[in-house]
């Protein structure tokens, strides 16, 4: 390290002997005296300011990296805090800030100007979703980061990168968000409060939401208001009011009325929503069933379990409150007779029975004996039989279950 070039450099060597000083008092009086760490960082920040020639800026930069090799966790943070808007640091200072432990990058994560395109790509392929999350909060982030955050497979990096009112997002991040959120109320809401969101996404959008999100789609955009004329369309706002007073003349009728609603039921317009989008769907019979078995599996793996069943009462040909009654029996045997009826394999069924646990107990973990007691219900019953019991039990159901349906 040629430090020679900076000792002859009038306006560089009185700050070399400030920095050698600070950084003294700084290890004399430890890591808890937060006055001889701030003047550790400011004396760095003007060492980063002060370099004019390239070459002086590298060996600043060499000075400093030695510097944060030595530095324990709380002045690496400091100083990543000090620097990271600062467009005049050297690209591997920031580089060697921003592969740290996250509570020291994430300051330059999400402020750095220095950090370019491809080094926040490689970063979002070399670290974990925690570095991912900072990055989405960049008030300057490039489409293609973007874009390729968007497709990440980490539900709190897409919340956030939604939420970023600072960026315009592409087509592509827009529909890949899009496909998120129909599953995710955490992300719809940031993403329906956007303002590059296209009518068409949110149209589709407010099929798969939640009463409050619809409310919010209700509120904030106008269009909704020509859906009146729809013969099948029905404001959630409505909704509400009309069952607010059904309520309040059953109280009447009968003062010990109380109603008793399981936390995961669906709503009936959120059934239908789910029969609409299953009745338009073209193509080879498997092809839809196959499809539908993996959403299903798909909704319970991110426990959405309002979404589940609203698909599954639709799937099976079952009322939301049957599609509940079915799925909260404790051995299973309803949901072992729809699945034989429908031929829905034996690993498919253990892994709904799993995953549909806390529709039947909340969170409690599947004893072996209750999944023990399952298989043998699954493993007793044949097609046939499930279909006459499924027939005689459910007269109301679909057209799913037809002989040469599968």
């Amino acid at each position: 390290m040629d430090v020679g070039l900076l000792e002859k450099s009038n306006h560089m060597k009185p700050l070399l002997v400030k920095l050698y000083d600070t950084h003294c008092l700084y290890k004399r009086s430890g890591e808890d005296n937060p006055s001889a760490q701030n003047l550790l960082t400011q004396t760095v920040s003007e060492l980063l300011e002060s370099s004019v020639s390239d070459r002086e800026k590298e060996l600043v930069a060499d000075i400093l990296l030695a510097l944060l090799r030595q530095a324990e966790t709380t002045l690496r943070e400091a100083l990543a805090q000090k620097i990271s808007k600062m467009d005049s640091v050297p690209s591997r200072l920031i580089l060697s800030l921003a592969y740290d432990e996250i509570e020291i990058a994430k300051s330059v994560l999400k402020h750095s100007p220095v950090l370019e395109t491809l080094d926040l790509m490689y970063i979002l392929q070399t670290k974990d979703p925690s570095y991912w999350q900072v990055i989405a909060t960049r008030q300057n982030l490039p489409e293609i980061v973007a874009d390729e955050l968007s497709s990440l497979d980490d539900e709190k990096t897409h919340t956030l990168l939604a939420g970023n009112k600072f960026i315009k997002l592409s087509d592509i991040a827009l529909n890949n968000l899009f496909e998120v959120a129909q599953h995710s109320d955490e992300v719809a809401q940031p993403f329906l409060e956007r303002s590059d969101v296209p009518q068409a996404l949110v149209k589709k959008l407010y099929q798969c939401v939640g009463d409050s999100l619809k409310l919010l789609i209700e509120e904030r955009y106008d269009f909704f208001d020509d859906l009146d004329k729809s013969p099948n369309y029905k404001k959630s706002t409505l909704k509400t009011v009309n069952e607010t007073i059904d309520q309040i003349v059953l109280e009447l009728e009968n003062p010990d009325y109380t109603e008793v609603s399981h936390p995961y039921l669906p709503s009936k317009d959120r059934i239908l929503s789910e029969q609409t989008k299953f009745e338009v769907q073209v193509g080879p019979k498997n092809q839809i069933k196959q499809l539908m078995l993996d959403t299903m599996q798909s909704e319970l793996k991110l426990k959405n379990y309002k979404s589940f069943v609203a698909k599954f009462s639709v799937f099976m040909g079952l009322s939301g409150q049957d599609a509940i009654d079915v799925l909260s029996q404790q051995y299973g045997h309803g949901l072992a007779v729809l699945c034989r009826a429908h031929q829905i394999d034996r690993d498919y069924f253990i892994k709904t029975f799993l995953l549909t646990d806390p529709i039947r107990s909340g969170e409690r973990v599947v004893e072996c004996i209750t999944l023990s007691k399952a298989l043998s219900y699954y493993d007793r019953l044949d097609t046939e039989l499930s279909r006459r019991i499924y027939k005689n039990n459910c007269p109301s159901a679909k057209a799913l279950l037809v002989e040469d349906s599968y």
